[in-house]
This record gives structure tokens, sequence and C-alpha cells, in this order.
């Protein structure tokens, strides 16, 4: 049935259940659920094992600057919506190298016209070193683009998830 939905066991965002089955999983920025990852129980388990301990944990104060204790890479969320060639598209390349330079981790949706910009061979090679690259599928077939596996395609819930978990978010359009 085309409305059948399936809601993530891990990060409880619902998908449209045949994109569940054609992305191998969620599509869910930073979920565990994605394609290739282990499958989640269906149901949680009866009990979770709670080791208790009989001394109070250590409380460390914070690190002094110059440290070597690592912190969680910021993320950023790119929005693109114009076609290859527009200045708008040639931006958002250029800020997307620029934070991956900078060792921000870089999530990209191209929307509307740029997906005809997914196989771009600067964007793929951003995606080799990292970029993290989505598509709309709608956009994708109503271009009459064939699949591929060179973005992960989905829809506008997939965008407003990356939006949601980054840091910053900037549109390009």
């Amino acid at each position: 049935m085309p409305g059948e939905q399936k809601v993530c066991p891990a990060c409880h965002v619902a998908h449209h259940k045949g994109c569940w089955l054609e992305q191998g999983g969620c599509t869910t920025a930073g979920c565990g659920q994605g394609p290739g990852e282990a499958p989640a129980l269906e149901e949680p388990p009866a009990t979770i094992p709670i080791q208790v301990s009989e001394t109070p944990p250590k409380i460390e104060s914070p690190s002094p600057a110059g440290s070597t204790t690592e912190e969680p890479r910021r993320k950023l969320g790119m929005l693109v919506s114009v076609a290859p060639g527009h200045p708008n598209f040639e931006h958002g390349m250029n800020l997307a190298a620029a934070a991956m330079r900078a060792d921000v981790e870089v999530y990209l949706y191209c929307l509307d016209d740029a997906v005809l910009g997914i196989n771009d061979p600067r964007l793929q090679s951003m995606r080799g070193a990292g970029l993290r690259l989505f598509g709309c599928e709608f956009a994708r077939r109503q271009r009459r683009m064939p699949p591929d596996e060179l973005a992960i395609y989905g829809g506008l819930t997939m965008l407003s998830d990356l939006a949601a978990a980054t840091d910053r978010f900037v549109s390009f359009n």
C-alpha cells in the first residue's frame, strides 16, 4: 500500500515503507539504522542490566587550553536548490570544501535542480573525503534521472532531520 509507513526503532522517525526498503534502512542523519548498519531490535529487551558501583564516579575538571581532549566535531547542514553552473551552486560547493578543510562535518542536501549536480566530480571527490551527500528523490524522478548510488536519496523529512541534527544550517537558492 503506498501510504504505509515504517517507524525507525532507533530514532522513531516515520519513513515511507518503500523508501525504507529501497534505502536499506533509516536515512536520518546520525541514526544507527542507516544502510549498512546493524539492525536494531524491534522491541526493547525486557530488562536492561545496570552496573552498580560502590564508589562514586570521579568527576574531572575541564581540561586546560591546549590539551589533547577530543571535542565533538561541528556539523554544518547545507541545502542547495539551484542548478550546477549557477553562482549559488558554486558558492555552496566552495563553502562545503572550506568547512571540510576546517574539520567540520558537512551534510549537503541537493533539492530541485541541484540534483543535476550530484554527479559533479568535485562533489563526488568531497563525498570520498567524508561529505554526507543527500538528494531529493522526488526531484530526481521529476528530472527522469536513473537511480544511482552517488548520494542518499530521500524526501523532505530527511532534509528536516538534517537541519535539526546540525549546529548550523545554510541554504543556497
